[in-house]
């Protein structure tokens, strides 16, 4: 059921139990009511009778100054008077003529009427006996037509209150169809929406929200294309990397085997076999061998370093930092390791890697340092998060680099994980490199 439907439903509701809560107020109300008027009219009216029937002893024609009494009489409420005469003129009894009243219900009337007889002597002359019956019909007939009052009324509010709420309703309401709209855009990934803030405070901020959410849904595609469009860039400058590397450190090994494998043919197919010739052609194939088989080891420990899986993060950064110990003992170099960070997952733990390599190769090949201090601990946060730190004490920066190829391959990995990278100027010199991963488990 729209929502429109169901709050004038409710308004209806409301107005309707309220008239009905009135008329039934009024409705209880009348039996006590009437019971209490009646009886005060007819002790008021008994007074009368009796203070009249007196007044008749001075009349010259009492006969027709009764029928004048009982006749005055005939507009008193909640009474009905009536005179039995011994009149036989005038016949046995005569009524007041009085205005129809309504029929009491019998669930409003609360018991018979009372009844007073006041019989009239006049100078010894019994002129018969005047009748005070309890009436409440013309109680009751007020009591309809003040019913029939507030219906008529409670029908014309209710029209109107209809009228104007239906309009409140209608142009509070109307921005949830704009809201409906723009998230039906956003569901299908069109971002491009522009919810103009209306109706209710609640509604123009839950709009403005909704522009928000907009926004930001935007700018993170776009960011998310710049990432795809940076990622395939630098695989492809990868692969070339690794093409010319290939090309330049592997061509000429190559070509030197086959020349020492040519002219070894060349001695036996003309049987000049020269031992201490073949020997050295042999060797030189040797050399030429384990130079390719270095290269290849490199060229495998770019695309994936070695023992990572096998020896997990933290073995596999400390084999990292012994390595350059033993290339660079002139430098000095920290290793802190904290908390379980072989449980990260597979591109967490790449990435981890790859960070304090790309570190520690610009800390001593660029910076010239002669102390370097390395960290990576892990967070009790939620999601963990795994903390990175480089700090040497070589040359420095004077600003942030935005270029070079390892260092946009770092930060372009660590945004793909929703991490963080600060690359600053040391405090005493050399530069301090932070980052921060948000990390799941395997």
């Amino acid at each position: 059921m729209p929502l429109k439907l169901r709050l004038n439903l409710a308004l209806g509701l409301v107005l309707a139990l309220a008239i009905a809560s009135m008329v039934g107020a009024l409705l209880l109300d009348a039996g006590p009511r009437l019971q209490n008027e009646i009886v005060s009219s007819v002790r008021v009216t008994e007074g009368v009778v009796r203070s009249s029937i007196e007044a008749l002893e001075l009349s010259p024609y009492p006969e027709e100054a009764l029928v004048g009494l009982v006749a005055g009489l005939k507009n008193q409420r909640h009474v009905k008077v009536t005179l039995a005469a011994h009149m036989p003129e005038r016949g046995n009894v005569i009524p007041a003529d009085r205005k129809p009243g309504a029929t009491i219900p019998s669930w409003v009337r609360s018991g018979e009427p009372p009844v007073i007889r006041v019989p009239v002597k006049v100078k010894d002359r019994d002129l018969g006996t005047i009748i005070i019956t309890g009436d409440g019909s013309d109680e009751m007939r007020e009591v309809w037509e003040t019913i029939g009052r507030i219906a008529l009324y409670g029908s014309v509010f209710s029209v109107f209150a209809f009228a104007v709420t239906s309009w409140l309703i209608r142009s509070s309401l109307q921005p949830i169809d704009k809201l409906h709209d723009a998230i039906t855009h956003l569901e299908s990934g069109d971002y491009d929406v522009d919810v103009p803030a209306g109706g209710s405070p609640e509604i123009a901020g839950i709009c403005a929200h909704i522009n928000s959410l907009a926004a930001a849904l935007s700018r993170a595609r776009d960011e998310n294309r710049r990432l795809s469009t940076a990622i395939v860039r630098v695989q492809d400058e990868e692969r070339r990397e690794i093409a010319r590397e290939l090309h330049d450190e592997l061509g000429p090994h190559l070509f030197s085997l086959r020349a020492s494998g040519a002219a070894l043919a060349g001695q036996i197919a003309k049987g000049q076999i020269d031992p201490a010739r073949i020997k050295a052609d042999v060797q030189t194939m040797i050399d030429r061998t384990n130079v390719l088989q270095q290269t290849n080891r490199r060229v495998l420990q770019r695309l994936s370093p070695a023992g990572l899986a096998e020896l997990g993060l933290s073995r596999a950064i400390t084999a990292l930092a012994e390595t350059w110990r033993s290339h660079q003992p002139e430098t000095a170099l920290s290793l802190h390791i904290e908390g379980d960070i072989d449980q990260l997952d597979p591109t967490a733990s790449l990435t981890v890697y790859r960070v304090v390599q790309e570190s520690l190769m610009n800390a001593y090949r660029h910076a010239r340092a002669t102390e370097i201090t390395a960290g990576v601990t892990t967070s009790s946060d939620t999601p963990p998060r795994i903390a990175i730190s480089v700090h040497d004490n070589g040359d420095g920066i004077s600003h942030p680099p935005e270029s070079g190829f390892g260092l946009r391959g770092m930060r372009e990995r660590i945004a793909a994980l929703g991490g963080q990278i600060t690359i600053s100027p040391g405090p005493n010199g050399g530069t301090n490199l932070t980052a921060s991963i948000p990390v799941a488990a395997r």
